[in-house]
């Protein structure tokens, strides 16, 4: 599991093998994951399952290393827990300054 907290009541966990893509980039990291909802390849139809964290400038390449290093070798860190940043506690892993957003999503266009 990957972890994020961005405050109080603003908390996410996401299994490793949901984790699709990492995107560096500007100071910040994108950070995807699926989200077990069919999706259709229309216009309409947008699903979103993404955390933003933030990095000192110009270290986002490293913070994204940083996170598919953690990830893939998930089983062996904290019973498979992976905290990539908990802004209350001050904790994460290494570059990782804090979480900036927290999105879980599935919009369907009318």
């Amino acid at each position: 599991m990957l972890y994020f907290n961005n405050g109080v009541e603003d908390a996410a966990a996401f299994p490793v093998s949901a984790l699709t893509a990492i995107d560096a980039g500007n100071d910040v990291v994108d950070i995807y994951f699926a989200n077990g909802i069919t999706q259709t390849t229309t216009a309409d139809n947008a699903v979103v399952n993404k955390v933003v964290v933030a990095c000192a400038a110009d270290k986002s390449a490293e913070v994204a290393k940083e996170i598919a290093l953690a990830a893939a070798g998930a089983a062996s860190i904290h019973n498979g827990v992976i905290v990539v940043r908990d802004d209350v506690a001050g904790t994460g892993l290494a570059g990782v300054t804090g979480v900036t957003s927290i999105t879980i999503d599935y919009v369907v266009g009318s």
